[in-house]
């Protein structure tokens, strides 16, 4: 910019201004929390129900397993091995809270023989 005085009182005010680029706006920094590690507990309760408490060869036992998820977290793709049901059973999914019971038969044979068992309580 430059400002001139002419001899007959008239004042000449030249500007020149060298164009600038437009500011864009930009998107305000969100500020970000920290990263904070989930901790989950998987955990599961297996119970095995029978009608009776003792069973003699030749009868047949009816029984129930129930599963419960007793962590905080859904759990997939469980597999119960039970060799008196014939082998594995499929559990999909179960929720945090969820139950799933399993009946089975079982039919004592005849002919077991059953050995006596010592418990020791220590």
């Amino acid at each position: 910019m430059s400002v001139g005085v002419y001899s007959e009182g008239l004042i000449s005010n030249n500007l020149e201004e060298t164009p600038t680029e437009p500011e864009v706006p930009t998107e305000p920094e969100v500020p970000t929390e920290p990263e904070v590690p989930i901790e989950v507990y998987p955990s599961i309760s297996v119970e095995i129900n029978t009608e009776n408490e003792s069973y003699k060869p030749g009868e047949i036992i009816n029984y129930t397993v129930k599963i419960v998820n007793t962590g905080d977290v859904d759990l997939k793709g469980l597999i119960l091995e039970d060799e008196l049901l014939g082998g594995e059973q499929q559990i999909e999914s179960l929720v945090v809270g969820g139950v799933v019971d399993i009946s089975g038969i079982y039919n004592i044979p005849e002919d077991l023989k059953v050995k006596p068992y010592p418990i020791q309580l220590i």
